[in-house]
């Protein structure tokens, strides 16, 4: 989204709300409001975001059930706020929550559980959870393995988060081989140029000034987190 676009989007979701709230009793309603959420968190707003996340979370469990799979988006989106915000104990409980879900609704080997659990690796990576960070990015490698996905753009997250994790470990060869693999599969993707960017970043320092130059870049700058649309 171009940057002089955003007051002409948000004018359009706060129209789109108002429409929906003629009938509160929809679902739409929590859709658009997470909408408008999202684009309060990719500018930065996250004081905006964060009532608009709360109230469509209780708007669709109180009119689709504590299972259903939309919930696990709401669910998802908090907590990837709460991440933003620094609130790593109120983010854990609801990336397993939405996993949670997604597994019942869809299996453990889909792609919502893969992206769940690079959210989740990425947590426990900030949090300095080396251990079970690795269970979650590997499980999430797995599963797009399974599903014989592997360019798909949810796999460059969990090598990327295993290859920042591996740096953090002094595992520097597995990390410098995850990350290049994760650039290669983010420039397939052209919205995620920015991400390809940051990890060239790491590389180069990798090899011009050490692993320990390398390990000094904070873990899990260049993941962005799997918000859901």
């Amino acid at each position: 989204m171009i940057q002089g676009n955003y007051e002409q989007v948000e004018w359009l979701l706060q129209r789109a709300l108002l429409i929906r709230e003629r009938q509160p009793e929809s679902p739409d309603v929590a859709v658009v409001l997470r909408s408008l959420a999202n684009l309060y968190i990719i500018q930065g707003k996250y004081e905006l975001a964060e009532p608009l996340l709360q109230r469509s979370l209780q708007s669709l469990e109180r009119l689709l059930g504590p299972e259903n799979a939309e919930l696990a988006a709401a669910f998802n989106n908090l907590a990837a706020l709460y991440v933003y915000q620094g609130k790593y104990m109120q983010a854990e409980p609801l990336f397993l929550s939405a996993m949670a879900i997604w597994e019942k609704n869809f299996g453990p080997h889909s792609p919502y559980v893969a992206y769940a659990c690079s959210n989740l690796g990425e947590l426990y990576l900030e949090t300095g959870n080396y251990e079970q960070a690795e269970v979650v990015f590997q499980q999430a490698k797995q599963v797009w393995e399974q599903l014989k996905e592997p360019q798909h753009i949810g796999m460059a997250y969990a090598l990327n988060g295993l290859g920042n994790l591996y740096r953090k470990l002094g595992k520097y060869e597995q990390a410098e081989l995850l990350l290049q693999e994760a650039i290669q599969l983010f420039e397939q993707h052209l919205e995620t140029v920015h991400t390809v960017t940051d990890l060239e970043e790491d590389l180069e320092a990798l090899e011009t000034e050490g692993a320990r130059s390398f390990g000094d870049h904070p873990a899990g700058s260049s993941h962005p987190w799997c918000i859901c649309t």
